[in-house]
């Protein structure tokens, strides 16, 4: 009798462990889908890129190619999108004396901590954490402009 209790409370449990499990990927799920669907907003529009290195800017990203100022200088940047939450910025050209070394060079960025209005961003090639830039959208762009 007492192994026929042991055995249901035990089933009880792996039932209850085993709903939690697919409960918490469920909503892990979820959340993924949510930022990818937040994600999609940050393809276009006007930006305001504030990073943990002190560098601060303002950008325009559309149809590909993403303009951004500093100062008196600015990048002009290819904009490729890899995934839902994750893209490539290649140095197409710029102003910068100190960066017109690494035209043509590439970074590739994944979107973490996403919002309906801001994300965090995580290059895929730096292990260091405390390197990110805030972004934030400020605004819609015309979709008939060149950039």
């Amino acid at each position: 009798m007492k192994s026929l209790k042991l055995g249901i409370v035990l089933f009880t449990l792996v039932l209850c462990i085993s709903g939690f499990t697919l409960s918490t990927f469920a909503l892990n799920s979820n959340n993924t889908k949510q930022n990818e669907v937040y994600c999609k907003n940050f393809q276009s529009g006007i930006f305001v890129n504030t990073c943990s290195s002190g560098h601060s800017s303002k950008f325009k990203r559309l149809n590909g190619i993403q303009i951004q100022e500093y100062g008196s200088y600015y990048l002009r940047e290819k904009n490729h999108w890899t995934a839902a939450c994750a893209y490539t910025n290649t140095l197409l050209g710029t102003n910068d004396p100190e960066i017109r070394d690494y035209i043509g060079n590439s970074i590739h960025i994944k979107m973490i901590n996403v919002t309906k209005v801001s994300y965090r961003t995580q290059e895929d090639d730096n292990s260091d954490a405390n390197t990110f830039c805030e972004v934030k959208k400020v605004g819609e762009i015309d979709p008939s402009s060149i950039l």
